[in-house]
């Protein structure tokens, strides 16, 4: 999770305990990896890589618009 900035910083840095928003990096990646581990072992390596490297939930569709009906008019009738 990042770079210290210096290299003799790197040890303490990885040993550290991890700032928060990086424990929830970590939580995160651990929970899709649970997840996908149903589709691993059923052998759905696709959908299971999918599942781990997905951390944002898709966006829902728009709805569709109604279909309006252009089918011609007859001259003089209503519709």
């Amino acid at each position: 999770m990042g770079h210290p900035g210096d290299k003799a910083e790197v040890v303490s840095w990885v040993l550290k305990k991890p700032m928060l928003e990086h424990r929830k990096a970590i939580d995160d990646s651990i929970q899709r990896a649970l997840l996908a581990l149903p589709l691993l072992l059923a052998g759905d390596m696709e959908k299971a890589m999918v599942k781990i490297h997905t951390s944002k939930l898709p966006r829902p569709k728009p709805p569709k618009p109604p279909k309006i009906d252009v089918t011609p008019t007859e001259p003089g009738t209503q519709g």
